[in-house]
């Protein structure tokens, strides 16, 4: 059934209720979080007088633009998962956004995020798309300052370089994408990109077939905690680190072998100067 946005509607759904002697006026002022979720709606639209909202819930719905939001200055939370959004457009007055959910939508490219300044999680899991979930590089580096938490599962992903700009990012879930290489991974664990990185998921990928794959993620990422869904414990990384030591230092018996090509980096675990024979 199609639906449409209306105060009315807004006044049905809200949570909260009128004061004794309260003016509607007054009311709608008071409001500060509209759900809106499952209501058929194709459009946002008749939400200005609403110059206080804060949390907006439109998931399910059949939306297929980020529109008409040029008053929600106070806005910090968009519910807009699972409905027919192409494109991330539309947020540019609404600068104090901290948590953004766009997954189940047919985004084709992460992008028109700039003035986002303040965004500490982004929610891009499922898009129903037939490519490649792609990044616009400039839109990352404008995060990059604040993103902390980017879901981007099930998304077709196979380049994964753009990623190294969020330096603040400190959970990541990459699963069921199209990563093949360990090098790949290498691109964004490095210490000078994604550095503060606590929480990774790689689940699913093709890369967790590489042999000593999780070897060389938990030594790589510095501050690693948890990786496809385990702890990473002290004892796994000293232990790690210590076999890494050991190999280094033993004479070698036959002919140099050929190290495995990883990214040429320098940071914990000396990536660029150990390796894991088969």
């Amino acid at each position: 059934m199609k639906g449409r946005i209306s105060v009315d509607l807004v006044l049905r759904c809200a949570t909260q209720r009128f004061r004794k002697g309260e003016t509607q006026d007054a009311y709608v002022k008071r409001i500060t979080h509209i759900n809106l979720a499952d209501k058929g709606i194709e459009k946002i639209e008749n939400l200005e007088t609403f110059e206080n909202l804060q949390a907006l819930y439109l998931y399910d719905n059949c939306i297929t633009i980020i529109e008409n939001l040029d008053f929600a200055a106070h806005l910090t939370h968009l519910y807009l998962q699972d409905n027919c959004i192409r494109s991330i457009s539309g947020l540019s007055h609404c600068p104090n956004l901290q948590k953004l959910f766009l997954g189940g939508n047919q985004i084709e490219r992460v992008d028109g995020l700039e003035e986002q300044q303040y965004l500490n999680e982004l929610q891009l899991q499922y898009q129903k798309s037939s490519v490649g979930l792609a990044f616009d590089i400039e839109t990352l580096k404008a995060l990059s300052g604040s993103l902390l938490f980017l879901n981007i599962s099930n998304c077709r992903i196979s380049d994964t370089s753009a990623l190294a700009v969020l330096s603040r990012l400190e959970k990541l879930d990459l699963s069921n994408n199209e990563v093949f290489t360990v090098e790949q991974c290498m691109e964004f664990l490095h210490p000078d990109c994604c550095g503060s990185l606590q929480v990774l998921d790689l689940r699913n990928n093709p890369v967790c077939k590489a042999a000593k794959y999780r070897d060389y993620v938990s030594l790589s990422g510095q501050f690693l905690t948890e990786l496809d869904g385990k702890p990473i414990t002290e004892t796994e990384r000293e232990f790690l680190g210590t076999f890494v030591s050991m190999r280094r230092r033993a004479p070698s018996r036959t002919a140099p072998q050929k190290q495995k090509p990883l990214s040429q980096l320098d940071g914990v675990g000396n990536v660029s100067s150990f390796c894991f024979w088969p």
